[in-house]
């Protein structure tokens, strides 16, 4: 069994701070391959892939505000590996999302979306 706890995700070398959650997405888009002549079920390939990276964290303060909403648009490297792995997963991808969210008497917490430009592969650590 894995632990949440157990997640390391740097981005630009960089590992993000107090992190609550992470959620990490690979899929592939599937090309129509049926034609109505080909009956009532339709069939399909796999297309190209695709990956993103969301997390979610906890806001230390005004400065990681202004220095987050800075980061969107930006094109970092990410890196994602379970703490006592060996090897990681690296991609370059463009942060599209930065959110904070605030309710009375609770902490602060913000959260990244990226999506991945390109593979994400396999590389031994440094």
């Amino acid at each position: 069994m894995m632990n949440g706890n157990e997640i390391i995700i740097l981005v630009n070398g960089v590992a993000i701070w107090g992190t609550k959650s992470d959620e990490m997405q690979v899929g592939c888009e599937t090309i129509p391959i049926s034609s109505p002549s080909s009956g009532d079920w339709t069939a399909a390939i796999a297309g190209r892939k695709s990956w993103a990276i969301t997390v979610g964290f906890l806001v230390s303060g005004t400065p990681q505000i202004y220095s987050s909403v800075d980061m969107v648009g930006t094109r970092v490297i990410m890196r994602f590996k379970y703490r006592t792995g060996t090897v990681w997963l690296e991609g370059l991808a463009i942060c599209t999302t930065f959110k904070v969210t605030a309710t009375k008497d609770n902490l602060v917490q913000g959260s990244f979306a990226f999506q991945g430009t390109g593979p994400l592969e396999m590389v031994e650590p440094d």
